[in-house]
C-alpha cells in the first residue's frame, strides 16, 4: 500500500496525463465535444483528482495536529449501533451504543447531563467517573457503571498516563430528548 503522500502524487500524475487529451478535445467543434466519452471522463476525473488531493492533504495535516496535542480531544466517540426498542410500552425509546476512547492521562471536566439512562462498560484501562457531588469512582477493565437520567456528570479521567482507555456506552433515550446537555454554571449573586 502506498503512503498518503505517494497516493496524492499518483493523482497529480493522472491529472497531468489527462490534460493534453482535454486540450485536444476542446479544440473540436461543440457538436463533437458534447458526445465525446473521453471528454466526459476527463471532465470528471480531473476535478475528482484535485478534490482527493486536497482532502488527503487536509486530513493528513489534521491528523498530525491531533497526534502532537492529545489534550485538544481528550475523548473520542464512535457510534456502534442505534436501535429503537420493540416493546410496545417502550416504543418511543431507543438504545444508542458508542465506544468512548479516553486519551492517555486525559481529564474531561466539561460538566454535562444526559436526558436518559447511561450504562458504561470498561473495555480497556482504568478510569474515574465523577457524578453529582460524590467523589469520583474508579472502574477498571470488565467493570460497569450506571448514570441516572439527568445526573450531573462532572469528570471523566483516564488513570493511565501512557495507554488510552476504552469504554462501551449504552444510552437509553426517549425520542425527542437530548442525549447530551452541557451544564451552564449560573453566575453567583453578590450580597
Amino acid at each position: 500500500m502506498t503512503a498518503p503522500s505517494e497516493k496524492g502524487s499518483i493523482f497529480i500524475l493522472i491529472a497531468i496525463h489527462m490534460r493534453p487529451r482535454v486540450l485536444q478535445l476542446t479544440s473540436r467543434p461543440p457538436c463533437q465535444r458534447r458526445n465525446s466519452p473521453h471528454l466526459m471522463k476527463s471532465k470528471c476525473i480531473i476535478p475528482l483528482c484535485l478534490f482527493i488531493q486536497c482532502a488527503n492533504a487536509f486530513a493528513h495535516s489534521d491528523h498530525e495536529a491531533k497526534k502532537d496535542s492529545p489534550a485538544v480531544n481528550p475523548l473520542t466517540f464512535a457510534l456502534v449501533r442505534s436501535e429503537g426498542l420493540t416493546d410496545p410500552e417502550l416504543k418511543d425509546f431507543k438504545v444508542v451504543s458508542t465506544t468512548m476512547t479516553i486519551a492517555p492521562g486525559a481529564v474531561d471536566a466539561a460538566a454535562h447531563r444526559h436526558d436518559g439512562e447511561l450504562f458504561g462498560y470498561v473495555l480497556k484501562g482504568s478510569i474515574q467517573i465523577g457524578l453529582g457531588d460524590e467523589p469520583p469512582q474508579t472502574y477498571a477493565t470488565g467493570q460497569m457503571f450506571f448514570e441516572k437520567r439527568n445526573v450531573l456528570h462532572a469528570v471523566t479521567k483516564n488513570l493511565s498516563k501512557d495507554q488510552p482507555a476504552e469504554v462501551l456506552l449504552f444510552f437509553i433515550v426517549k425520542e425527542g430528548r437530548s442525549g447530551y446537555t452541557a451544564e451552564v454554571s449560573s453566575p453567583t449573586k453578590s450580597p
